[in-house]
């Protein structure tokens, strides 16, 4: 009779298992059903559009966009450096997404690197060209 009851527990213990395994199943569905719904509202795509208005800002310091007003310098410089900071960002943008990215990720991580280092050769040339040399 000790067999039987036990029989009986681990017989109950696999529909619960069961029965968990399935709303665990049930779960994931509905979670991966959920759609993210997006808003149009004004005031969140200005305030998702300054943080592109802060990258431009940001590289335009990096690159010493006062120069031209301190040291009379041509503001075409200025302005290359700007574009080749951009530049290098996308790379570097480049390289993270293709770490969380599966099935393109090594492909993304080259292109990045590959923009860094043209990047890196394009600043090398402003500062070749540039009165401080």
């Amino acid at each position: 009779m000790a067999k039987h009851k036990f029989f009986n527990k681990t017989k109950s213990n696999r529909k619960e298992s069961k029965k968990i395994e399935l709303s665990e199943q049930e779960n994931s569905v509905l979670e991966e059903k959920t759609v993210s719904v997006k808003s149009s509202n004004p005031k969140s795509f200005l305030i998702s559009g300054m943080k592109y208005i802060y990258i431009l800002v940001i590289a335009s310091l990096f690159s010493g966009i006062f120069t031209p007003l301190t040291l009379g310098v041509d503001i075409e410089f200025v302005l290359a450096g700007i574009l080749t900071i951009l530049f290098g960002l996308s790379g570097g943008i480049l390289i993270f997404l293709g770490t969380n990215n599966q099935k393109y990720g090594n492909i993304m991580i080259i292109t990045g690197s590959g923009i860094i280092l043209a990047s890196l050769f394009l600043i090398y040339q402003i500062i070749e060209l540039s009165i401080y040399s």
